[in-house]
């Protein structure tokens, strides 16, 4: 996963609390990389993202699973 927003533009940030933190307002997420273990988020944070976060986009291949780009309210 990785996010955007805040006062860097891109950042591997991997916590809830990373994310307030760097003020961040979309994140990426490949459905593949977290379940296949490849991803440094946990299934815990990306459920949390998943419940909190609205869908901005979506791709399906074979490669990432779902690729789903998502807009934080207040992380």
């Amino acid at each position: 996963m990785f996010v955007f927003g805040g006062p860097n533009l891109v950042g591997p940030w991997h916590t809830r609390a990373a994310l307030r933190a760097h003020r961040v307002q979309y994140v990426l997420v490949s459905s593949r990389l977290v379940a296949d273990g490849y991803s440094e988020q946990t299934p815990e944070l990306v459920a949390w993202v998943k419940k909190t976060a609205a869908p901005v986009l979506e791709f399906r291949g074979p490669t990432t699973g779902i690729l789903t780009l998502y807009r934080l309210g207040a992380p």
